[in-house]
């Protein structure tokens, strides 16, 4: 079956361009590290934002050290796409949120992948 290699292609094509096409995106895709810190920080509800703790408890250390994930939010923050806030319910705690202005521009990279998965899945069901 030779279409997995298309949607592959495909795939390569699309993480290429998904990775420099906003400043944004350069900053997600700069590691691997950067996609889990703001997968996790933009997964999480409103009324229960991570913080650091949370995000070093979720992320396995072998994957992404302290100081990276440190480094990743704070260079986040410098850069306006991660808000740092008090939490809510505990002023001691500093928890994350995307900036709202980067909602959208997730929602489409999130769409964009789902295009290719979608082709992926009816090429594999043999449609």
């Amino acid at each position: 079956n030779m279409h997995y290699k298309e949607s592959a292609g495909r795939l390569f094509e699309l993480l290429i361009r998904n990775s420099t096409s906003s400043e944004f995106r350069k900053f997600l895709y700069r590691s691997r590290s950067t996609v889990l810190v703001t997968l996790l920080v933009v997964s999480a509800s409103d009324d229960n934002l991570c913080s650091l703790e949370d995000i070093l408890e979720r992320i396995p250390r072998k994957l992404v050290s302290r100081t990276s994930v440190k480094y990743i939010l704070d260079e986040g923050v410098n850069q306006k796409f991660y808000a740092k806030v008090k939490d809510s319910r505990d002023n001691r705690r500093r928890v994350y949120s995307l900036n709202p202005k980067y909602q959208q521009e997730i929602l489409n990279l999130m769409e964009s992948y789902q295009e290719i998965f979608k082709r992926v899945e009816s090429i594999s069901k043999g449609k």
